[in-house]
């Protein structure tokens, strides 16, 4: 499961920034691909959840919805010699329970196999009729002729 994850980029943009995955399975993946210790695929995850259109910053821990602090913090309750974190990752990690990653959508977030949004730039996948951060609309003739 870890090695399609990280092989797989549209797989990892559909479960950690455009679905509604669980909760606690998002904290399973991620205490398993953080442990790789790939900066680049940490980093990656958390810009994919930090424009997840499910992601709730207002969500209690106790609620079905999430919120991208909750996922951190949950993240490295997990024991140091489990996770055994280098010392960038665990840097990356600790700046975004610290909220150093914003809601805005990142340069590097990748736009394959999809599009991005023209008013946003969120992805958008092929079949998408509106975006899933800003609900423009992205499926209609004039935008699939540019694409």
């Amino acid at each position: 499961m870890v090695e399609t994850l990280r092989q797989n980029t549209a797989l990892r943009t559909a479960i950690f920034g455009r679905l509604n995955t669980y909760q606690y399975s998002l904290i399973f993946l991620m205490k398993r691909l953080f442990r790789l210790n790939d900066l680049g695929l940490t980093k990656e995850i958390l810009e994919l959840l930090a424009v997840n259109p499910y992601r709730d910053d207002s969500a209690k821990s106790y609620e079905s919805r999430w919120s991208f602090t909750f996922l951190i913090e949950e993240v490295l309750k997990a024991p140091p010699d489990y996770l055994r974190l280098d010392v960038a990752t665990a840097a990356l990690l600790e700046q975004a329970r610290k909220g150093a990653l914003t809601r805005a959508v990142p340069a590097s977030m990748p736009a394959e196999p999809g599009f991005r949004c023209p008013s946003c730039g969120a992805p958008v996948l092929p079949d998408d009729r509106c975006c899933p951060l800003c609900d423009e609309k992205v499926g209609t003739d004039e935008l699939s002729a540019e694409r």
